[in-house]
């Protein structure tokens, strides 16, 4: 282990890499000879048997050392070159995933290169919701490792976990910085009116259009989106940021691509679903009023291997079950997804409500989704066209930020909420390296927040608690975070020569014009 090199290596490292992933389950490959049936999964897939064995056996040898001091798993391992995490989801199954230590080599007295290791580069936050993400997607569409074990068998489930392969080779490491820990999500500003009325366009799809179908005890919920914003989702807390995180990095990309790729095709702006994964197969669905025959090709049933419309498992909350905890049954459903101008709407169909989704289930859906949805649409720009015109006449959080003001990110721990400027790792391509040390100075400060004790406020008249850290970094910039009511803010202040007491005016200034009343007053 101490010879192996990242999947992507180069001398002197600027970024995290990751070295190997596995998941093993301790019950297996437990006689002499049979070792590698421990081994469930291994990346990357280039690596010898040998070399997993001794990856893996290693592990749960560290795994079964440290329960002699605690009744719970170790979590993070470091080494000089390496950090290991190790996540126990599920009983006697185990994730490990292993990162490098960025290294630079420097001249020495002499002449000499020198070899350091700089582990403030990984975080530890950073990294171990990295791996606990990557099972909460897996879970959503998969399943548990054990129901899947259970039900279809060992090499079934192994087939299945190549999915960790994808979802890492996909994975941008270098951009894994304090937003990563959040999870969160970006919602819409609209005003209240247009949100009542994708809330009442909700309940009309989950409940009178199926009851009109024939599809009474159908139960229903729904997700939608406008370009990569969040407007309203029925589902919990856990589903809907997994939901998310799916759309905005997999299916709005892969949509738009090919939509680019086919260049003389003409945009459907009455609607049409994302298939086949995710809708019906055949020809993409044209305008209601172009008849019937445009439905020919959709299959007469989705149902069996051959299923067009994906599956997904719904319920889990953010819960996990290795230390034996209830946990909620998860529910399969079928992710029906459709799409009008820039505005995107799931379907999560349940399953065990024995749902036919034949050719005329989805002809009536797409001609009720159709004309609502491109209606909602231009709803949606009227409102933001109100938000922006708010917005230049000085309603807070305005385009235009403070002047001294780097960077900030918000997050709302009740509804996951963020909003960054400044910050967003859509961006990290052109990232500068001093802007990803600042990230890097945002994770020590969120967990230096999230380790003390709230205070009481300031002001008796306000009766809240609130922690708060303003700090000066090696370059010159200030750091401020603050968590009050469940809600944190962190800002980076290009105030280099002032003192302290003017960079705290400067910086509670900021937190009154950008945020308004999210927080009291400093």
């Amino acid at each position: 282990m101490a010879n192996e090199t990242p999947v992507n290596s180069f001398v002197n490292s600027t970024y995290p890499e990751l070295v190997n992933f596995s998941i093993l389950n301790e019950l297996y490959g437990n006689k002499e000879g049979r070792e590698d049936e421990r081994v469930f999964h291994f990346m990357p897939r280039s690596a010898t048997k040998s070399h997993q064995i001794n990856v893996v056996g290693l592990a749960q040898a560290i795994i079964g050392f440290t329960r002699n001091f605690s009744d719970e798993s170790a979590e993070v391992v470091t080494t000089e070159k390496r950090r290991q995490y190790y996540l126990n989801p599920e009983p006697n199954f185990f994730m490990i995933l292993t990162m490098s230590v960025p290294r630079k080599d420097t001249n020495a007295t002499g002449g000499h290169s020198v070899t350091q290791y700089d582990h403030g580069k990984v975080p530890d936050r950073v990294y171990g919701s990295v791996l606990k993400q990557a099972y909460k997607a897996f879970k959503f569409f998969h399943g548990k490792f054990q129901n899947i074990l259970d039900e279809c068998g060992e090499d079934k489930l192994r087939a299945q976990l190549n999915f960790f392969t994808s979802y890492f080779e996909r994975l941008d490491f270098a951009s894994c910085d304090v937003l990563t820990i959040f999870e969160g999500i970006k919602f819409l500003p609209i005003d209240k009116d247009t949100y009542l009325r994708v809330q009442s366009f909700a309940g009309s799809l989950e409940h009178e259009l199926f009851t009109e179908i024939g599809f009474s005890g159908v139960e229903v919920s729904s997700f939608f989106m406008y370009l990569d914003f969040l407007i309203w989702s029925s589902l919990n807390q856990t589903d809907t940021q997994v939901l998310y995180e799916h759309m905005v990095k997999k299916v709005i990309p892969e949509s738009l691509k090919n939509e680019l790729l086919v260049t003389d095709s003409v945009p459907t702006y009455t609607g049409q679903f994302v298939h086949p994964s995710y809708g019906p197969e055949g020809e993409e669905f044209g305008d209601i009023g172009s008849g019937i025959d445009q439905f020919h090709n959709v299959p007469h049933a989705v149902s069996g291997d051959a299923e067009s419309v994906r599956t997904v498992y719904l319920g889990s909350g953010d819960s996990f079950s290795a230390t034996g905890g209830k946990e909620s049954k998860l529910r399969a459903n079928w992710l029906v997804i459709y799409r009008s101008k820039n505005m995107w709407v799931c379907l999560l169909i349940d399953k065990a409500s024995k749902p036919e989704l034949k050719l005329d289930f989805f002809r009536r859906v797409h001609g009720f989704l159709g004309p609502g949805l491109s209606s909602l649409s231009d709803d949606v720009v009227i409102s933001l066209d109100r938000h922006k015109m708010t917005q230049n006449t000085g309603g807070n959080g305005g385009p235009q930020m403070h002047p001294q003001l780097v960077c900030y990110i918000y997050f709302n721990r009740m509804n996951l909420a963020t909003r960054a400027q400044n910050a967003d790792r859509s961006n990290s391509a052109n990232r500068l390296a001093s802007s990803h040390e600042l990230m890097l100075q945002l994770c020590d400060l969120h967990n230096d927040l999230n380790n003390q004790p709230m205070h009481s406020s300031r002001d008796p008249n306000k009766q809240s608690e609130f922690i708060e850290r303003l700090a000066k970094n090696n370059q010159g910039y200030w750091l401020y975070g603050r968590i009050s009511h469940q809600r944190e803010v962190y800002m980076v202040i290009n105030n280099k020569e002032k003192a302290l007491k003017d960079v705290y005016e400067t910086m509670a200034s900021i937190l009154e014009t950008e945020f308004g009343n999210l927080f009291y007053a400093v």
